[in-house]
C-alpha cells in the first residue's frame, strides 16, 4: 500500500489566556496583577524573568483575556463533536495552571462537559428525525455517558453516590473503565441531569490534585441500508500543572508519589515521541487513556492550555509541553461497521500476543488488580482514620460545649433561685400593698364626696374667671383698635398737611413764574418805552440831565440793595419754616411710631401671657376634670355591678314577697274559713237544746274550737313575722337602690348613653326618690366641655384679631411709606420752587443792572401805567376789540377742553377722581399762593416807585407768613380728612371680613 495516501493529522494545540484581574482574599476585592503573558494572533509570548527577551510559543489558535466560553466551543470543542458524529474517535484535553480559569470553562450550564452532552445529544436526536421525516426510519442511535475522577491511579465513580472498585483494562473496544457506571438515555434533558450529578458529587478540596473524565460513546446505525458508525469522546479536565516547573522529586518528596505522576510520565512520553516507535503507555493512567494519541491510532486530539498571569515559570513549562505535543502524529480513521469489526480484531490479537509475550499476564493482572484493592483499602483505610480524628475533634468540642453549658446552667439555676426568692418576697409585698390598696381605695371613696364639692366650686370659679378674661380681652381688643384708629387718624392728618403744603409751594411756584414772565415783558416795555425816548431825541444832553441821571442811578442802587436784603431776609424766613416743618413732621411721626410700638408690644405681652395663663389653668382644670371622671367611670361601673346584684337580689326577694303575700292571702282565707266555720259551729252548738253546759259533747266542741283558735292564732302571728321581715328587706334593697343610683347618677362619665341615663332615672322613679340636684359631677363636665368650646373660641377669635391687627400693621405701614412718598414729593416741589425763586432773584438782579446800566427815564410811572393799563384791557378785551377773535377762539378751546376734562374726570375710577382732586386742589393753592406772591410783589414795586418806608415791606411778609400758615393748616386739614377716609374703609374690610 502507498504511503501517500495515509493522511496523518497532527495534534491540535491551543491557548487561553489568563485575565489580568484576580480576586484578592485579603482586600475582598478583584485587583490586577502584571501581565506577563500576552498573544498577537497566534504567537504567544511569555516574558521569562530570568532572561532579557520574551519567549515565543507558535499555537494553533489563542483565545484572548476577553474570549468567553462559547468562543471556544466553537473553536476547539465543535471540530472534536463533528468527527465524532462522523464516526472518528476524538479527545479534547484541558490542561492548566492553579487560577487557570479552566474551572470556569468545565463547570455550570454553559461549560464544555455540558456542551458538549447537550450537542452530542441533540445532534443525533436532530438526525433521527430528519431521517424518519424522508421516511429512513431504519435509522436508529445509541449514546452512553461515564464520568470519573481520577487521582494518580484510583477512579471514583461520578455518577453513583455509593461508588464501587473501579480500574483501566483494555478490551477489544479500547480502553474501558471498569466498574464506572454507564449512563443511557434518551433525550439531552436526561444526559444533563447526570452532567449535573457529576458535577456536584465532585470535591472541590481535591479537584485540584486530580483529573475530571468525561467519556461518551455514540453509536448510529441503519439496519435498512446496512451501515453502521462508532466514535468515542475523551473530555478530559487535567491536574494541575503547576509541578512541572518545579523538581520532581521534591513534588513527589512534598506531594507523594503517585499524585503528579500521570502529567510526568506524559511530559516524558511527548518528549521522547518518535514516529512508528512504541511507547509504554501503561505508566500511568493518564498516558493509558490517551494511548491512541501517544500510539498514532485512529482519534483526533486537541489539546487546550489555560495560562494565568503572574506565573511566568509555569506558563513556560506549559508552552514547551505545547511544543512537545504539537508534534505527534495521529492516524485518525472513520470506523464504520467494517472498519469497527477489523479494529476490535487488530486489539484482540494484540492483547493475546502481549499476554502471550508476558507469560503470565493473568498473574500480572491479578497481581495489579491486588495491588489495586489493597490501594483502594489502604485509601479507605485513611479516610476512615481522618474521619474518626475529625469525628474526636469534634466530640472534644461538644465536651467542652457540654462543660460551658454545664456552668452555665449551674450559674442560671442559682441566679434563678435568687430570682424565685426575690419573687417571693415580691409577691408578699405585693400582697401587702394590695391589702393597703383596698383600704385607701375605701379612704378615697369617702372622700370622694369632700372632692365632689370641691370640683363644683373650682369649676364655677373657672367659669367665673373665663368669663372676666373674655370681658377683659374684649376691653383690650377695644382698647387697641381705638387706638390703632387714633394713631391712623393722626398719621392721616400729618399726611394731609404736608399734601397741603405740597400744594401752597407748587402754587407759589406757578405763581413766581408767573411774576418772572410779568417782570420780563415789563423791562422789555421799559426797555423800548426808553428806546423810543432816545429815538424822539426828548431827552437833552444837559448838565441837569447828567446830575438827575445821577441822582437816579443812586436811588435805584439804594432801592436794589433794599430789595436784596428784603428777599434774603424772606428767603431765611422761608428756609427756617421749611426747616420748622419738617422737623415738627418728622419728630410727631417718630414719637408717634415709637409709641405705637411700645403699646403694641405691651398689649402683645398681655394678651400672650393672659393667653398662656389662661390655657394652663383651663388645661388644669380639664386635667382634674378627665382624672375625677376617670375615677368616676370605675366607680359607676362598680357601682353598676353592685346594682346588677342588687337587682338579682331584688328580684328574688320581690318574688319571695310575691310567695309570701300569696302564702299570706292563703291564711288570710284559711283564717276567715276556720272564722267561719267557729262562728257556725258556735251557732250549732248555741242551737242545739239537748247540749248542756257540762255536758261531754258541748266540752269537746268547745275544747276543739279553742284549740283551732289558737291554731289559727299562731299561724297568723307567723304570717305577720314573715311579711314584716319581708317588708324590711325590701325596704332595705330599695334604699340601696336608691344610693347607687343616685351615685350612678352623680358618677356618670360623660360618654354614658342617654339610654342608660332613662334607664337609672326610671328605677329612682320607681324607688320613689329622684332628685336632679344630686348630679353636679355631670353638670359640671358639661359645662367644663361648654368653658372649653368658649376658650377655643376665645383663641380663634384671638388669633383672628391678631391677623386682622397684623394686617392693619401693615396696611399702616403701607401708609406711612405712602406718605413718606409724598412728603419727598412735597421736598421735591419745595426745592423746585426755591430754585424758581432764586431764578427769578437771579433775573430781577440782571434787570436790575441792566437798569442801572440804561439811562433814566423821567415818565417811568407813565409808562409802566400804560402798560399796566394795555395788559388789563388785554384781559377785560370784549368781542369788539381788536383782538376780539382770538380771544374768541382762544375761549372756545378752553371751553372744550374743561369739558373734555370734565368727561374724562366722571367716567374715570373712584381712586383716579380722588387723586384728581387732590391734584386740583393742590394746583388751586399754589396758584393762589402765586397770585398772594404776584400781588405782594406788585405791592412792594409799587411802593418802590413810591418810595415809602421799610416797615410796610415787613408787614407785607409777615402778611405772606400768616397766609403760608394758614394754606399749611388747610394741607393739614385735608390730609387728616384723607386719613379719615383710610380708617373708614379699614374699618369697611374689617366688618366684611368678620361678616364673611
Amino acid at each position: 500500500m502507498d504511503d501517500a495516501l495515509l493522511k496523518p493529522c497532527k495534534v491540535k494545540c491551543s491557548v487561553k489566556v489568563g485575565s489580568p484581574w484576580v480576586w484578592d482574599e485579603e482586600w475582598q476585592d478583584y485587583v490586577e496583577k502584571p501581565g506577563d503573558v500576552s498573544a498577537v494572533g497566534t504567537l504567544v509570548e511569555v516574558k521569562d524573568p530570568k532572561a532579557l527577551r520574551a519567549r515565543e510559543f507558535r499555537a494553533d489558535m489563542v483565545h484572548g483575556p476577553d474570549a468567553t466560553n462559547e468562543d471556544v466551543i466553537m473553536c476547539d470543542l465543535a471540530p472534536s463533536l463533528e468527527a465524532v458524529l462522523n464516526g472518528t474517535d476524538s479527545v479534547l484535553f484541558i490542561a492548566g495552571v492553579s487560577d487557570g480559569a479552566q474551572a470556569e470553562l468545565m463547570d455550570g450550564a454553559e461549560g464544555l462537559a455540558a456542551a458538549a452532552v447537550w450537542q452530542l445529544a441533540q445532534e443525533l436526536h436532530d438526525r433521527q428525525a430528519n431521517h424518519r421525516a424522508n421516511g429512513a426510519v431504519g435509522y436508529t442511535y445509541h449514546m452512553r455517558l461515564q464520568s470519573f475522577h481520577l487521582s494518580g491511579d484510583s477512579l471514583a465513580d461520578l455518577l453513583t453516590d455509593t461508588p464501587e472498585a473501579a480500574r483501566l483494562v483494555d478490551m477489544p473496544v479500547g480502553v474501558v473503565a471498569e466498574g464506572v457506571r454507564t449512563a443511557s438515555a434518551t433525550s439531552a434533558d436526561e444526559f444533563m441531569k447526570y452532567v449535573e450529578g457529576a458535577q456536584r458529587r465532585r470535591d472541590p478540596s481535591t479537584r485540584q490534585h486530580g483529573s475530571t473524565v468525561f467519556i461518551l460513546d455514540v453509536t448510529q446505525a441503519d439496519y435498512y441500508e446496512g451501515w453502521g458508525l462508532h466514535g468515542r469522546f475523551l473530555l478530559i479536565e487535567s491536574v494541575v500543572m503547576d509541578c512541572l516547573s518545579e523538581d520532581k522529586g521534591l513534588v513527589q518528596v512534598r506531594e507523594g508519589y503517585d499524585r503528579y505522576r500521570g502529567v510526568y510520565h506524559m511530559r516524558s512520553l511527548a518528549k521522547s515521541w518518535k514516529p512508528g516507535e512504541a511507547c509504554e503507555v501503561h505508566g500511568s493512567s493518564l498516558t493509558w487513556l490517551l494511548r491512541e494519541v501517544f500510539t498514532g491510532g485512529s482519534i483526533e486530539a486537541h489539546f487546550l492550555f489555560c495560562l494565568a498571569q503572574g506565573k511566568a515559570a509555569v506558563s513556560i513549562a506549559l508552552m514547551e509541553l505545547m511544543e512537545d505535543l504539537g508534534k505527534i502524529q495521529t492516524n485518525p480513521v472513520t470506523q464504520d461497521h467494517r472498519v469497527a469489526g477489523w479494529a476490535r480484531a487488530m486489539r484482540c490479537e494484540r492483547i493475546a500476543l502481549k499476554a502471550t509475550e508476558k507469560g503470565g499476564g493473568s498473574v500480572d493482572r491479578d497481581t495489579r488488580s491486588l495491588i489495586l484493592e489493597l490501594e483502594k483499602r489502604l485509601a479507605a483505610a485513611e479516610r476512615t482514620k481522618e474521619e474518626a480524628q475529625r469525628i474526636a475533634d469534634a466530640r472534644q468540642e461538644r465536651a467542652h460545649a457540654f462543660q460551658d453549658k454545664y456552668v452555665v446552667a449551674l450559674e442560671n439555676q442559682e441566679s434563678m433561685n435568687e430570682k424565685l426568692i426575690g419573687t417571693e418576697e415580691e409577691q408578699l409585698k405585693a400582697m401587702q400593698q394590695l391589702i393597703e390598696s383596698q383600704m385607701e381605695t375605701s379612704e378615697i371613696k369617702d372622700e370622694y364626696s369632700e372632692m365632689q364639692y370641691t370640683d363644683n366650686v373650682l369649676l364655677m370659679m373657672l367659669e367665673q374667671e373665663v368669663a372676666e378674661l373674655k370681658e377683659s380681652a374684649d376691653k383690650k381688643l377695644d382698647d387697641l383698635g381705638t387706638k390703632q384708629a387714633k394713631r391712623l387718624e393722626d398719621a392721616q392728618n400729618s399726611a394731609q398737611d404736608l399734601r397741603a403744603r405740597l400744594d401752597a409751594l407748587t402754587e407759589a411756584k406757578i405763581q413766581t413764574e408767573i411774576q418772572k414772565e410779568v417782570q420780563k415783558g415789563d423791562l422789555e416795555n421799559k426797555l423800548h418805552a426808553l428806546r423810543l425816548e432816545l429815538r424822539e431825541g426828548r431827552l437833552a444832553d444837559s448838565v441837569q440831565h447828567v446830575q438827575e441821571k445821577g441822582k437816579y442811578e443812586e436811588s435805584m442802587n439804594e432801592e436794589l440793595e433794599r430789595l436784596r436784603q428784603a428777599l434774603e431776609d424772606e428767603r431765611s424766613r422761608a428756609r427756617q419754616v421749611k426747616d420748622d416743618v419738617h422737623m415738627t413732621v418728622r419728630q410727631q411721626m417718630q414719637r408717634e411710631r415709637e409709641q405705637m410700638d411700645v403699646v403694641l408690644q405691651e398689649e402683645r405681652q398681655q394678651l400672650g401671657l393672659s393667653k398662656e395663663e389662661q390655657q394652663s389653668e383651663v388645661r388644669v382644670a380639664l386635667e382634674q376634670a378627665k382624672r375625677q371622671a376617670e375615677e368616676s367611670a370605675q366607680a359607676v361601673q362598680q357601682l353598676q355591678r353592685e346594682e346588677r346584684e342588687l337587682r338579682e337580689v331584688l328580684a328574688d326577694k320581690q318574688l319571695a314577697e310575691r310567695q309570701a303575700q300569696q302564702q299570706q292571702s292563703a291564711t288570710a282565707e284559711d283564717l276567715q274559713r276556720a272564722r267561719r266555720d267557729f262562728h257556725q259551729q258556735l251557732l250549732e252548738l248555741a242551737e242545739s237544746p239537748a247540749a248542756g253546759p257540762d255536758s261531754p259533747a258541748r266540752q269537746s266542741a268547745v275544747a276543739s274550737l279553742r284549740g283551732q283558735l289558737a291554731a289559727a292564732g299562731e299561724r297568723e302571728l307567723a304570717f305577720q313575722g314573715q311579711l314584716d321581715e319581708t317588708k324590711d328587706k325590701v325596704a332595705e334593697l330599695q334604699r340601696k337602690l336608691r344610693r347607687v343610683c343616685r351615685t350612678a347618677l352623680d358618677w356618670a362619665p360623660e360618654t354614658a348613653t342617654d339610654e342608660e341615663r332613662a334607664r337609672v332615672e326610671m328605677a329612682l322613679e320607681s324607688a320613689g326618690e329622684v332628685e336632679i340636684s344630686q348630679r353636679p359631677l355631670v353638670i359640671g363636665l358639661s359645662r367644663a366641655q361648654e368653658l372649653q368650646k368658649e376658650l377655643a373660641s376665645l383663641q380663634d377669635q384671638l388669633v383672628h384679631e391678631r391677623q386682622e391687627a397684623t394686617a392693619a400693621r401693615g396696611q399702616h405701614s403701607g401708609d406711612l411709606a405712602r406718605l413718606q412718598q409724598e412728603k419727598k414729593k412735597l421736598e421735591e416741589g419745595l426745592r423746585t420752587a426755591e430754585a424758581a425763586a432764586q431764578q427769578a432773584e437771579e433775573s430781577m438782579a440782571a434787570q436790575a443792572a441792566q437798569a442801572k446800566d440804561a439811562p433814566p427815564a423821567l415818565g417811568l410811572t407813565q409808562i409802566q401805567d400804560r402798560l399796566l393799563a394795555e395788559v388789563q384791557s388785554l384781559r377785560s378785551a370784549n368781542q369788539f376789540s381788536a383782538g376780539a377773535a382770538v380771544n374768541a377762539d382762544l375761549q372756545e378751546q378752553n371751553r372744550s377742553l374743561q369739558a373734555r376734562l370734565s368727561f374724562l374726570e366722571k367716567n374715570s375710577p373712584a381712586d383716579r377722581r380722588a387723586q384728581a382732586q387732590r391734584n386740583a386742589f393742590l394746583e388751586k393753592s399754589i396758584r393762589s399762593l402765586e397770585a398772594e406772591r404776584f400781588d405782594t410783589f406788585n405791592q412792594r414795586r409799587h411802593t418802590h416807585w413810591a418810595l415809602e418806608s421799610r416797615r410796610p415791606c415787613r408787614s407785607e411778609l409777615l402778611v405772606r407768613t400768616t397766609v403760608a400758615e394758614e394754606q399749611l393748616k388747610q394741607l393739614q386739614k385735608h390730609l387728616k380728612e384723607m386719613t379719615e377716609d383710610y380708617q373708614m374703609q379699614i374699618l369697611n374690610l374689617k366688618m366684611k371680613g368678620k361678616t364673611g
